[in-house]
């Protein structure tokens, strides 16, 4: 059991493009974005680093980010809850980098965080221009998450 456990905390940190692009390609099926994203949590360095991005100019895969003390910090990773930005403001006091988003016209956002063993492993991050993103969004996040979390699983149950 031990080694399953480590299985899958390995499979979320270190996600291969082509499951990225299965999760991608299941995630837009159910709700629209612009961007998407997911930050491995990386507890010991107190520190997320992006393991997927849609955009590999602005958000390259491997770049970090020492907020763990932030706000939206709090919010996503310690507390486990997803945050909606959806104005603004509530962009630009959650997002440093608020004026590049603004810039590809990203204006609304939602973090979904993944939690295992009690504590949030990676966050999925969507955002996009037009339209909020709302609760039920969060929900089909997770929902196709757990979809695509479950065969990823059992695929490398099956071959292990």
């Amino acid at each position: 059991m031990m080694n399953q456990k480590l299985i899958l905390s390995r499979s979320l940190y270190e996600m291969r493009p082509e499951q990225a692009s299965t999760l991608t390609s299941a995630i837009a099926a159910r709700v629209s974005f612009g961007m998407f994203s997911v930050l491995a949590v990386d507890w010991e360095k107190n520190l997320v680093r992006r393991v997927f991005s849609t955009d590999a100019i602005n958000y390259p895969v491997g770049g970090e980010k020492r907020l763990m003390e932030s706000d939206w910090a709090m919010h996503v990773i310690a507390r486990g809850e997803v945050f909606f930005a959806s104005t603004p403001q509530s962009m630009a006091a959650a997002f440093a980098d608020y004026d590049l988003l603004s810039s590809l016209g990203l204006e609304f956002a939602m973090n979904v965080p993944i939690r295992q063993n009690g504590k949030t492993c990676i966050t999925l991050n969507l955002l996009r221009e037009a339209e909020e993103f709302t609760p039920y969004d969060g929900c089909e996040v997770l929902r196709v998450f757990g979809q695509w979390f479950s065969k990823l699983n059992s695929n490398q149950n099956q071959t292990t």
